[in-house]
């Protein structure tokens, strides 16, 4: 018995040393998209009276060589990559966003899209969820 004592106590000993030890998550902290990777610049600067949209892409959405494109009104805006994060400034009113994968021919899903109508001093954010139907955009 004494035996098997000293087993539990040193498994126990070796556990909590595994445990202590054990790599935590890290904070993701998403990075600006990269100008290069932004394709209307003009809309990535405040301007009087526009309303800020951000799009927000997280560390879990898709595998690192996906990427997505991110649109708004038809008009092709940025392309984001994991733990990346765009914004733009747009005029109040209605707007149709719109993400698409891209960067990976093997990877085809069909562009998903969602509808807000922007009213003046409030801001809107988008998320950028991977699903098994690809990209999906949802509000924060």
């Amino acid at each position: 018995m004494n035996a098997l004592k000293m087993v539990v106590a040193a498994s126990l000993l070796l556990l909590a040393a595994c445990v202590e030890h054990a790599e935590r998550p890290r904070h993701v902290v998403e990075t600006a998209v990269p100008s290069t990777r932004i394709y209307l610049p003009a809309l990535s600067e405040p301007a009087n009276g526009a309303v800020r949209v951000t799009f927000r892409r997280g560390p879990h959405s898709g595998d690192a060589e996906s990427w997505c494109n991110v649109s708004f009104d038809g008009q092709l805006y940025a392309t984001l990559g994991r733990d990346e994060k765009v914004s733009a400034w747009l005029a109040p009113g209605p707007h149709v966003f719109q993400v698409a994968a891209t960067g990976n021919p093997q990877v085809v899903f069909a562009p998903q899209s969602t509808e807000a109508n922007l009213a003046p001093g409030e801001s809107l954010t988008l998320r950028v969820e991977w699903t098994a139907n690809g990209p999906l955009l949802q509000p924060r």
